[in-house]
């Protein structure tokens, strides 16, 4: 049984983005709570809606997918941030 998130790429980003403003963000703001200048590279970023949140709090940020559709909705996505996305085989 599919989930509408499954062939939706545009809820399962707004998912993304939603989780890590709600959950992980707030999880490591209670180590460092400023945020702004922190370098941020995750590893199997898909389509880059965990990582949204983070340039909006002053991060720099580079993102990396092996399949390089994830990067091109990525690239979209997070057109308005300066993001490095990237795909690596």
């Amino acid at each position: 049984m599919a989930l509408p998130q499954h062939t939706d790429a545009n809820l399962r980003y707004q998912q993304q983005v939603d989780n890590s403003r709600n959950y992980v963000l707030p999880f490591i703001q209670q180590e460092m709570p400023d945020l702004k200048g922190l370098r941020v590279m995750e590893i199997g970023c898909g389509e880059g809606g965990v990582l949204t949140p983070f340039p909006e709090m002053g991060c720099q940020c580079v993102g990396v997918d092996l399949f390089p559709e994830r990067i091109e909705l990525a690239k979209g996505f997070l057109q308005q941030y300066r993001i490095t996305a990237s795909c690596s085989s």
